[in-house]
């Protein structure tokens, strides 16, 4: 019975074999194109999905999301990249910070700085939008978000984190490889250019400010958290402003180990 079984197969074989090739060679799939090319199946679905448009992201008033509550007062751009200067409006007295690109601080994180426009992308929850030196900012997105890269942060979130990074590398260059004083002489060379200079929303010095006056308060709190980066550069950006640190300032400074402790 098993003989007769390989019997017919070899049979059937030697009968479809040879319908497989024309003098020789394989049939090629290039004889068919005249009959695929009219898709007598239909389109393929892949070709309607292509087609679809993405769902618009939903606005938002500025006026009901968290921009309101913030101004943009500085931006520089450093070794590390591009920092924006921002004040919350809303802490008593107001309160200043800068951040780097994917840095967050009390919930709000830097998506995307352009130094050049001067203008900044925020992001709070669900929503962002775009702040400037002018004041002006954009009609708010909310919803279909880009993810927030964590490739710049260490697990340790906060402003106080992102200045101990600066800190840090004063003592070496982590970009480049270069130690400080190496940095120096290919700047001075020419090797390296050097970073574009900060610039400053602050009333009397910037013209630009005229549509973004701080009030005294703002003044004084911008005055003494640029105090308070000054110390932390150990001379770097020149002597500290006659401006006393509060006990909080003073503890927190050594709680970075900017400053030693007090006897």
């Amino acid at each position: 019975m098993m003989r007769t079984r390989d019997t017919i197969t070899a049979m059937m074989l030697m009968m479809v074999l040879p319908s497989l090739f024309v003098h020789g060679k394989a049939m090629e799939f290039s004889d068919y194109d005249i009959i695929l090319t009219r898709r007598p199946f239909g389109s393929i679905a892949a070709d309607a999905v292509q087609d679809v448009p993405e769902p618009a992201q939903p606005l938002v008033n500025p006026e009901d999301s968290f921009i309101k509550d913030f101004k943009m007062c500085a931006i520089r751009e450093s070794l590390r990249g591009v920092s924006v200067g921002l004040v919350n409006t809303t802490t008593k007295p107001p309160r200043s910070f800068f951040l780097y690109e994917n840095d967050e601080y009390e919930g709000v994180v830097l998506i995307e700085a352009d130094y050049a426009e001067e203008k900044a992308l925020l992001r709070k929850g669900n929503e962002e939008a775009w702040i400037s030196m002018k004041g002006v900012f954009s009609a708010v997105t909310s919803g279909g978000l880009r993810p927030v890269s964590s490739s710049n942060l260490d697990g340790v979130q906060g402003i106080i984190s992102s200045r101990l990074r600066q800190h840090r590398m004063r003592k070496k260059i982590p970009f480049s490889g270069l130690t400080k004083e190496e940095y120096k002489e290919q700047r001075a060379a020419g090797v390296i250019s050097p970073p574009a200079p900060p610039r400053y929303n602050i009333p009397g010095r910037n013209s630009r400010a005229a549509s973004n006056i701080l009030t005294a308060e703002e003044k004084q709190g911008y005055y003494r958290q640029l105090n308070m980066d000054i110390i932390r550069a150990g001379g770097d950006k020149g002597v500290p402003l006659p401006i006393k640190l509060t006990e909080e300032e003073d503890a927190q400074l050594v709680q970075e180990g900017v400053l030693p402790p007090r006897n």
